[in-house]
């Protein structure tokens, strides 16, 4: 019921975009496209580092294992090493956690919808929708 309503919601505001809105959102979407650019620009930069001075240490007849020590010494290594040891969440575990959302989603709903002030802020946005203007 409530995703219909944030649907339709949805809906009658795409319908209401001005122009310079417009423009807002596709700027919006530019800038995460320029965000996902600039992200694979530093993975490539911080490969092609990597590259260098493993080739640095190899003419210089330094160890790999020297070399790990010396990348773990950089405290965003370490944080990032760390965080691949971390186990993500299973399959189940996602399903779970995302049912128990949802089911929390619903009974935080049907508690603002029994309140009288939830049921007042409910028609009155309903009455707007209707209306056309909101």
């Amino acid at each position: 019921m409530v995703q219909g309503l944030l649907r339709a919601i949805n809906v009658e505001i795409v319908d209401d975009v001005s122009e310079e809105e417009s423009d807002d959102l596709d700027t919006v979407e530019f800038n995460e496209k320029e965000a996902v650019a600039a992200e694979q620009e530093l993975k490539e930069q911080m490969e092609k580092e990597n590259k260098e001075r493993e080739a640095a240490a190899a003419a210089s007849g330094e160890s790999a294992e020297r070399m790990a020590v010396k990348a773990l010494d950089d405290p965003i290594r370490m944080y990032f090493s760390q965080m691949a040891s971390i186990p993500l969440l299973t399959r189940e575990e996602e399903i779970h956690f995302a049912k128990e959302i949802e089911k929390n989603q619903k009974k935080l709903c049907r508690n603002i919808f029994m309140t009288a002030l939830g049921q007042d802020e409910t028609l009155q946005l309903l009455g707007q929708i209707n209306n056309g203007t909101r």
